[in-house]
């Protein structure tokens, strides 16, 4: 066989190759990637408030997390404090709230704050060490965080 022959079915052998392996990418794509999605939809579940009372499922406190909310997880042995269900809306991320409070009730006083860049525990529960931590650990620094230090 010929040097010139040997090239051009090389070429085919390649060219048949690529097109051969896109097509099965494209088919396992679509296949794949919608049982994928279908199923992590079917399992999420949207909140209904940004003040929520008892604990919510792992999937859906992932799927948040992922999207860039942080959770204070605030766990309250008697009446959880009156400003622990304002702070979604005066934490705010370009006038959109960026906090859900979970208030759990538990045998002993102490807050978890929870996104992907943190994982706090509080121990000191006033309004002023609450807000101070939560200033330090929301993705987007609100306004206020800046007027506290000024």
């Amino acid at each position: 066989m010929k040097v010139e022959n040997k090239k051009r079915l090389f070429a085919i052998f390649i060219i048949l190759t690529f097109a051969l392996s896109t097509i099965a990418f494209v088919i396992v794509g679509i296949t794949g990637r919608s049982n994928f999605f279908g199923n992590q939809q079917q399992q999420f579940k949207p909140l209904e408030g940004y003040v929520i009372d008892g604990d919510i499922d792992a999937t859906t406190e992932a799927n948040y997390v992922n999207r860039g909310y942080t959770f204070l997880k605030f766990y309250y042995n008697e009446t959880p404090p009156a400003f622990i269900d304002l702070l979604p809306e005066s934490l705010l991320a370009e006038n959109q709230p960026q906090l859900f409070v979970i208030k759990i009730k538990d045998q002993r006083n102490y807050a978890r704050i929870i996104n992907f860049n943190t994982y706090k525990e509080i121990t000191n529960l006033t309004e002023d060490n609450v807000i101070d931590e939560l200033c330090n650990s929301l993705i987007v620094i609100p306004l206020e965080c800046g007027l506290r230090n000024i």
